[in-house]
């Protein structure tokens, strides 16, 4: 949780600096660069908003199912902690950002849309990339725990 909150906070801080720096005068406001600084970093407070708010949930529910999941499967079945933990996150991720994000902008079928889709998109990532990863990663990084205690 702490290491959420903590990239929670980094995110926050760069957000709030990067968008200071956009009514900072430019030595040409006609600069290409400058135009595309103010473009990427003048934020649209509702997708910041979606985007944090998803972000700190989703995160958080994913840590707390991982965790549950772990005192009922002990270190057998990694893939139901990894899957299991994922699909509770992302889709708190995912609802919450494309709702506050575009509700009363779109349809509720083109959000029902995006829902599905970016689900589907996290959950092939982790079942396709991020599970067997966690196989390869997880005994090693077990061993080096270990050591150091």
């Amino acid at each position: 949780r702490r290491v959420i909150l903590l990239g929670f906070a980094a995110n926050l801080f760069f957000a709030v600096f990067a968008l200071v720096g956009t009514f900072l005068p430019s030595a040409d406001p006609n600069d290409a660069l400058a135009l595309a600084y103010n473009a990427l970093f003048s934020y649209n407070i509702r997708i910041l908003t979606a985007s944090f708010i998803a972000y700190i949930v989703g995160s958080l529910l994913n840590a707390a199912s991982l965790i549950w999941i772990k005192k009922l499967t002990g270190d057998k079945w990694l893939f139901a902690r990894t899957i299991g933990s994922t699909a509770l996150g992302a889709l708190a991720d995912t609802v919450i950002f494309t709702v506050i994000a575009w509700a009363f902008t779109l349809g509720v079928r083109e959000i029902f849309i995006m829902i599905l889709s970016g689900y589907a998109v996290k959950m092939v990532f982790e079942v396709v990339i991020a599970t067997p990863f966690d196989y390869f990663a997880a005994p090693r990084i077990k061993k080096l725990v270990e050591k150091e205690e």
